[in-house]
């Protein structure tokens, strides 16, 4: 952002240089070459994350050429979204990057963590769930929210557990691209876990729950949430007496049909028209 290079307007460029490390930047703010890592998968959803997140807050760059040209540069948690606009036209997404700090930890480094198999023994000392919005197909924002639960480990692995809308009921360790979804999620609990809560645990019950979940099929919305919820409480220890034990397949596929009965006797019900009561006399 402080040295655009010759093509942009000279005016951009800041006149003042301080070191950092090895890279050459040119203000306090600015960051080493690879520190951006190019995310197109979340270019289709980048405009209404800015519609709805960050037209409510100034860009982070916000520069215009001679011609009128606007470029500006947004952040939201990780990531950040780079924007044009030309004059008297909507304004659109051209890039999306996630924010990473290659001085952290070296290429190799983190590719031989990932490699690492968590041991079934590991201690899980921390648990938190998180709620995002659900985008369709085409980019488009819904109503609908997914969860989903992340659990770190004593040795600083983590581990990601969700109950998709097809059916599957995901176990992942050490995910890439975990730090930006978090970035674009909410907290909704989080908190340390009982003493002796292992990996083995909550994978059992992750199996146990993808067993019964291949045949009752598609999850809606409220059962997967219930399953990061379930995985969450067994995790912190509040559902500690019941043990690891999950809620059997069909007792979703029940409820769920309970609570669609449910909402069509509302429906009816609230189509009759109700008489007084000196009508029902002389009737």
């Amino acid at each position: 952002m402080s040295d655009p290079g010759l093509i942009f307007p000279s005016s951009w460029t800041s006149s003042l240089a301080v070191n950092r490390g090895r890279a050459r930047v040119c203000n306090l703010d600015a960051r080493p070459r690879g520190a951006l890592i190019a995310r197109p998968e979340y270019k289709a959803h980048a405009a209404e994350l800015l519609e709805s997140n960050l037209k409510h807050s100034a860009p982070a760059f916000d520069k215009s050429t001679e011609e009128g040209m606007r470029f500006s540069i947004y952040r939201l948690g990780s990531l950040e979204v780079r924007t044009t606009q030309e004059p008297g036209a909507e304004e659109v997404v051209g890039a999306v990057f996630s924010i990473r700090n290659p001085t952290s930890t070296s290429g190799k480094e983190e590719g031989q963590r990932c490699l690492e198999a968590i041991s079934p023994g590991e201690r899980i000392i921390h648990a938190s769930e998180f709620v995002e919005r659900a985008f369709v197909p085409g980019g488009k924002a819904s109503s609908l929210r997914r969860y989903y639960l992340v659990l770190e480990t004593e040795n600083s692995h983590t581990i990601l557990m969700e109950r998709l809308a097809d059916g599957k009921v995901t176990w992942e360790e050490d995910p890439e691209e975990l730090e930006d979804r978090n970035s674009l999620a909410r907290i909704t609990r989080s908190s340390a876990c009982q003493t002796g809560v292992v990996v083995q645990d909550l994978k059992t019950y992750q199996a146990t729950v993808a067993k019964g979940a291949a045949q009752a099929g598609v999850a809606s919305p409220s059962v997967c949430k219930r399953f990061a919820r379930s995985a969450y409480t067994r995790a912190v220890g509040s559902e500690s007496m019941r043990g690891f034990i999950s809620t059997p397949w069909w007792m979703d596929v029940a409820k769920e049909k309970m609570e669609a009965q449910q909402g069509e006797d509302a429906k009816k019900k609230s189509s009759f028209i109700s008489l007084p009561s000196s009508m029902l006399k002389k009737l």
